[in-house]
C-alpha cells in the first residue's frame, strides 16, 4: 500500500515477530495495516484509530506501534472493541460456501481472549499506554463511544459476522476522515461480512471498490468510495 524505506521495513519486522504469536490475522494483513497506519497518522496527527474485533490482541498493537512510530501522535489512542469472551453467535447470513458458521466449528465464544492478552502484547511492544480496550458487544458500546472518538485515521474491521459488520460501519463510517484507511478482515472469507459491507454501502448509494491483500483481507480509502447518481 505505501512506500517505505528500511528503517521502517526493520521496525514493521520487529513489530510482526511480536504481534503474529497474538493474531490470527497473517503476515500480509498485518503488514498492510502497519502501512496503512502510518499514512493515516502522517496525514492525520490528532486523530484516533479504531480496532473491533481485537481478540488476542495482534491488530491492536500494529496499530499502536505504527502511532508510536509516527512524528506528533502522543496523544492519539487505539480504541480496541471486543466482548474479551469470544464471538457472539452467528447468524442465518453466517455462512461460508453455504455452510454456516457454527456448523464450520465457529460458534459462540469463538476467539476469547482476555483484554489481559491485548495488553500484554502491547506491553511486549513498550506500547499500552496507546491502546483502550472497550469491552461489550458492539452493538452497546459502539454508540456510546463513537462521538467520544471523534474523527477516525484507520479502522481495522475484524467483526466476522454480517450483524457485528452492520453496527461497525453504522457507527463508524461517517467519523473516518477523507484520506482514511479501512481494513477488512473477513471480506473474502464470511459471506455474512462480505454482504453487510455491500448492503450498507449500497443502501447510502456509494460505491466501493476493495483493494485485495489477500484471500480474505481487503482495504478502502474512504476518498476511493464515490456516489451512485440516478
Amino acid at each position: 500500500m505505501v512506500a517505505h524505506s528500511s528503517s521502517s521495513w526493520n521496525s514493521f519486522e520487529s513489530v510482526f515477530a511480536v504481534a503474529d504469536q497474538y493474531s490470527m490475522c497473517g503476515r500480509a494483513r498485518l503488514h498492510n495495516l502497519y502501512y496503512g497506519a502510518l499514512r493515516a497518522a502522517a496525514l492525520y496527527p490528532e486523530a484516533n484509530f479504531v480496532d473491533c474485533g481485537v481478540a488476542a490482541g495482534g491488530s491492536s498493537a500494529v496499530l499502536a506501534a505504527a502511532l508510536a512510530a509516527s512524528q506528533g501522535c502522543s496523544s492519539r489512542r487505539v480504541y480496541c472493541f471486543d466482548t474479551f469472551k469470544g464471538l457472539p453467535p452467528p447468524g442465518e447470513h453466517d455462512s461460508r460456501g453455504g455452510q454456516n458458521a457454527a456448523d464450520l466449528g465457529w460458534g459462540e465464544g469463538t476467539c476469547a481472549a482476555d483484554a489481559s492478552s491485548l495488553l500484554a502484547v502491547c506491553r511486549e511492544l513498550g506500547i499500552e499506554d496507546r491502546v483502550v480496550p472497550v469491552k461489550g458487544l458492539f452493538e452497546i458500546t459502539i454508540p456510546k463511544w463513537s462521538d467520544e472518538i471523534g474523527p477516525i485515521a484507520c479502522l481495522h474491521m475484524d467483526g466476522d459476522w454480517y450483524e457485528s459488520t452492520h453496527q461497525i460501519l453504522e457507527g463508524f463510517y461517517q467519523h473516518i476522515l477523507p484520506q482514511g484507511i479501512i481494513q477488512i478482515d473477513d471480506y473474502g472469507y464470511w459471506d455474512g461480512c462480505r454482504k453487510a459491507v455491500h448492503e450498507y454501502f449500497a443502501s447510502n448509494r456509494l460505491h466501493i471498490n476493495p483493494h485485495v491483500i489477500d484471500s480474505t483481507g481487503v482495504w478502502l480509502l474512504k476518498s476511493e468510495v464515490s456516489a451512485i447518481h440516478s
